[in-house]
Parts: C-alpha cells; structure tokens; sequence
C-alpha cells in the first residue's frame, strides 16, 4: 500500500540499528548481468526537463510565474503538444491547486484559449482544496486508477500542502518530500512537480527550495524560474538534476483575456507563458539595456527628480497618464545589482561608478 511506502521512514526510525539489522533481508551479492537484467531507462515526460515517474521541485520567487509556466506544461502535456520546441509526451495530468485555485483556473482558460485547445476534452483533473496528502493516500490512489491512472502530478504548492510544523526544517521537509515522492507510484507511474519557494535571500544561482539540504537530495531535480523584469521569466535548473544539462529557456509573460474571462466590468486580464525564440530573447535583453541607459542618462542630467517625475520625463506612462513606477523600479534593481545606484534615506542616487557609467551613456548616445 501506498501508506506503507511512506510510512517506512517512520517505523525504522522507531527501531534500535540491530533490531533493523535483524529483520532485514538477507542480501544476495550479485553479477553485473543480474543487476542490470530487466532494467528500463524512463521515459521523458518532456524531453530532456521532466522524466516519467521522477520527482522534481520547480521553485522561484512570487512573481516568477511559477503557476503560470505549470499551467502551460499540464495542458501541453495533457494535449500532448510541444512545449516550445521540446516533445512532450501525452498523458492524463493531476493538478493539486491548494494554494490560489481560482487563479489557477484563470490561467488555465487563458492557456487553452491561447493554445487552441478544447477544454472538454482535455485530461486534466483538479484537487481544488488543501489537504493531507499522506492521510489521504488511499483516496488519491483511488481516484487516480479511476481517471486511468497519470503522467504527471503537479503539487501547487509544496507549501500549501505541507502538514509540518516548520517548512525550514530538514527533518520535516525531507518526511514531506518523500510523502511527495510516493505519489510517483500511483498508476501510470507519473512525474510529481511540487511548485515551491524558495529560501530566504536566494538568488537565481542559489535558488533553492525551502527545507535545504533534505528536500534536494530527496528530489530527482530542483528547476528554477528566475524573472528580472517581471515580463520574462528563464527556466533552468539549480543545485540537482538527475540527467543531462539543458540551455536555459525563456518564457514570456504575457498578458491576455478572452471571451470566457469576463465580469461586470468587462474583461478579466490574466497572463499566459509564451515560449521565446532566440531573437526575441535578444530583442527583450536590448531593451531593457536601453531602459537602463535611458535612466542613468535621467539620473545623471536630474538628480533631485524622483521615480515620479523621471517616468513623466522618459514618457513612461500608462494610457492614462500614470508613471509607470514598476518599470523604473525594475530598471533600478538591476542598476543596483551591478553597483551603479544606491538608495539613501529613500532617494536614489548614482554611485562614483554610476556617475561614469551614465557619463559612457551620454557620450555613445551623442556619438
């Protein structure tokens, strides 16, 4: 039973070494041949990213559209269409929507609308509340043999979900983790990806899942979703992966609306993930670099004015007039990633090295 398997952990701790020595099965050595025999490479789910039956995080700040890329992949998978240029193959997906449902269920009409697919005949199933995974082993097993068994369960999130009393801690987390992972052998043998977030300051080469140490080295593969501006976001993987590397991937994050997203006020905006190709990763890379350039020639030629007042000047305005403050505040970030600005007291200033950078701005913009 699927309680056993994820009770195991709990019963041998309970045990003395010797007692787990004595009713332990007597170990046969055994010839390469024999060790070998039988054995099948797994499948991937999507090819070179997700194998079939392994147990994988996604992790990524809020707002890296960690929801928003695994609603695409469960209807790429469930419809069994590329993801990008990466195969997929088709399959019944499992949604766990316990930490926003009806935010999950909005991007889902975004995408199948998006992708041109048909709802009704799409097989993707929905638990739309929180619960205990472990206590309910049975009951998930049950309903997932009912729909035919799964290629792919998607846990949203692994913090919604977890039933400890500390997600930092290694102990907890790595219990929960291998909880998650006995849901690998349900029928159809399907990939488990828990959306998760991450420790606390992590950057995108360090971003890992809360728990540490225990939930990595219990995962087959820790993926991460880094976004700089907030309109893209850069798959790739960090600190574990079971399997060969891959180039990161980008992702637009697109605002859309369709005829079955609407309410009293009109349509209803949500955003959709939208493969990139090379050139339009470039393009997007130019102009943020442009924006940056266009803030540091501000902040040079005015630098008494506020977020405010150098959004008016830029023109970075919405359709009714209003500063665009995320955007600068975007470009500003990154400015002061690279050492170029600080905030003091509230205000933002150019640095000694920002100063010579705008100067280098100015005189390649009047060159």
């Amino acid at each position: 039973m699927l309680e056993d398997h994820w009770d195991a952990d709990a019963r041998m701790g309970s045990m003395g070494i010797s007692t787990r020595l004595a009713k332990a099965k007597v170990p046969r050595l055994k010839t390469g041949q024999e060790f070998v025999r039988g054995f099948k490479p797994p499948n991937y789910l999507i090819d070179l990213i997700l194998q079939q039956g392994y147990l994988y995080t996604l992790t990524g700040k809020t707002g890296h559209f960690k929801t928003g890329w695994a609603v695409l992949v469960a209807c790429c998978i469930a419809a069994g269409v590329k993801l990008g240029e990466r195969e997929c193959r088709q399959g019944t997906v499992c949604f766990f929507a316990g930490e926003n449902a009806d935010d999950v269920r909005a991007r889902l009409i975004a995408t199948v609308d998006f992708l041109g697919l048909d709802i009704e005949n799409l097989p993707i199933h929905f638990f739309d509340e929180i619960f205990d995974i472990k206590e309910n082993a049975e009951h998930i097993a049950r309903e997932v043999e009912r729909i035919g068994g799964a290629a792919c369960i998607i846990v949203d999130s692994f913090a919604a979900f977890f039933r400890g009393d500390d997600e930092n801690s290694n102990t907890e987390a790595g219990r929960y983790t291998r909880e998650l992972r006995g849901l690998c052998d349900l029928q159809g043998k399907p990939t488990v990806l828990a959306l998760a977030h991450p420790t606390k300051n992590a950057t995108r080469e360090n971003l890992l899942p809360r728990g540490g140490g225990a939930v990595v080295a219990e995962v087959d593969g820790n993926l991460r979703l880094w976004s700089d501006d907030f309109q893209t976001t850069e798959l790739h993987w960090c600190g574990k992966l079971r399997g060969p590397d891959f180039e990161p991937e980008s992702y637009q994050i697109k605002p859309y609306t369709c005829d079955a997203l609407t309410n009293e006020n009109g349509s209803y905006p949500t955003v959709v993930a939208v493969p990139m190709t090379q050139d339009e990763i470039e393009q997007v890379a130019k102009q943020v670099l442009s924006n940056e350039d266009a803030l540091l020639d501000m902040m040079f030629n005015w630098p008494n004015g506020s977020i405010r007042t150098w959004c008016e000047s830029l023109g970075w305005v919405g359709r009714t007039g209003t500063p665009l403050i995320s955007k600068a505040q975007r470009a500003l970030d990154k400015l002061r990633q690279e050492g170029f600005v600080v905030k003091k007291r509230g205000k933002w200033k150019l640095t000694k090295t920002g100063h010579k950078e705008a100067q280098d701005v100015i005189e390649r913009g009047a060159a």
